[in-house]
């Protein structure tokens, strides 16, 4: 069966999380995006075309299913027809997409079958409280650090009254319980656009996730990670890394562009922080992303004067810590220019990368004088989880 530990969701996406107002609203978005999925919704027919390799499933109008995101079907008798798979094409009343091999029957049967959204996966809850306000998220591979993400979405202080609403999102380890742990770091998410679109994204695998939020006066996307890079240091336990919003709260009607994550600003630390540096002693300390030009998106005009062409680099950004190169950013990919026309793209065709999907998002950085940038990541694989 393919294997798919990319996934992406999005606010475009039927039956997803609000990421409204309330207290625990990100919260809400995290467990439907990394563990449980939505829009789970019943099949009423499910077909095989062995000319195409490709299974069609009628799940009735307004099925809110998108081309290149990841579905998960159950309650088939026919084992082929289970398990995740990528959508190819969508129509008003029907999803399709391709199965490795053939199933048993080229019409499904069984009881009740099921498509949902599935979920990034390799993510479980550790701790919660009563009251949805805080939360502790664990990943399950062995290859994960030992560092947690603690979500605090309530009362804690970045709730204010004036619009801007923020969650408090921390590197933390050796939790006990929900109140017992230590914490390495903490940055600021922003969740609820309050007077702007509703309009967010989540991209991870097992072991790293990106979240883009569109908010504040600009209405741009700001755009945070939390998670595990790619080390080159042997032994490394403390290569999570965490970035978020500048200290202090932000109003829906704000129109600096410091409110946004300095992520795609070559070398920048603010609000960047690695669990712990590279001799691995106690004591969070400041990241920032390499690559070309000072940040992503930026290097040369859009189109390529020369050749009116389009360029992305297809190596990883370094991560850069205390001087040094502590490792590189999976996921992620440089493109070398900004065209807002692939905002919300899935491009599979670029130069020695055929068949590889590779979506892209504009967002806004901190101290970008006003301009998006353009972000990729590939759908494929980022890293062994």
């Amino acid at each position: 069966m393919a294997d798919f530990p990319v996934k992406w969701l999005s606010s475009d996406m039927g039956g997803s999380p609000e990421n409204g107002d309330q207290y625990g609203a990100l919260i809400e978005l995290l467990k439907a995006c990394l563990v449980t999925g939505f829009n789970t919704k019943p099949i009423a027919s499910l077909t095989y075309d062995s000319a195409t390799q490709q299974a069609t499933a009628s799940v009735g109008s307004g099925h809110g299913y998108l081309k290149w995101q990841v579905i998960a079907i159950s309650g088939a008798d026919q084992a082929g027809y289970n398990g995740e798979h990528r959508v190819t094409a969508i129509g008003s009343d029907w999803v399709r997409f391709a199965l490795d091999t053939a199933p048993a029957a080229n019409e499904a049967t069984g009881d009740l079958i099921e498509i949902k959204t599935a979920p990034v996966g390799g993510w479980e809850i550790a701790a919660e409280d009563a009251d949805n306000h805080r939360a502790v998220f664990k990943r399950t591979s062995e290859r994960a650090t030992e560092v947690m993400l603690m979500v605090e979405n309530g009362t804690w202080g970045g709730h204010s009254s004036n619009s801007g609403r923020q969650a408090r999102v921390s590197l933390i380890e050796e939790m006990i319980d929900i109140d017992t742990y230590t914490v390495a770091a903490s940055r600021q998410w922003p969740y609820s656009a309050k007077e702007t679109t509703r309009d967010w994204a989540l991209l991870g695998d097992g072991l790293t996730m990106f979240y883009l939020n569109r908010y504040g006066g600009q209405g741009k996307h700001g755009v945070f990670v939390w998670g595990d890079i790619k080390t080159v240091r042997p032994g490394d336990a403390y290569h999570c890394v965490v970035a978020g919003l500048q200290d202090g709260t932000w109003s829906s009607s704000s129109d600096t562009y410091e409110t946004y994550s300095a992520l795609p600003y070559f070398g920048s630390t603010v609000e960047m922080s690695i669990a712990r540096a590279w001799h691995q002693l106690p004591g969070a300390v400041g990241w920032t992303l390499e690559g070309v030009g000072d940040r992503i998106g930026s290097l040369i005009s859009y189109p390529n004067p020369q050749d009116n062409g389009f360029y992305v680099a297809q190596g990883e950004m370094l991560v850069i810590e205390s001087g040094g190169v502590r490792g590189s950013m999976p996921g992620m990919l440089q493109p070398l220019h900004t065209g807002a026309g692939y905002d919300k793209a899935v491009v599979d065709n670029l130069p020695q990368m055929d068949d590889v999907p590779v979506m892209f998002r504009l967002a806004a950085s901190r101290g970008n004088a006003g301009k998006e940038t353009l972000m990729a990541w590939r759908l494929d694989r980022w890293q062994e989880v």
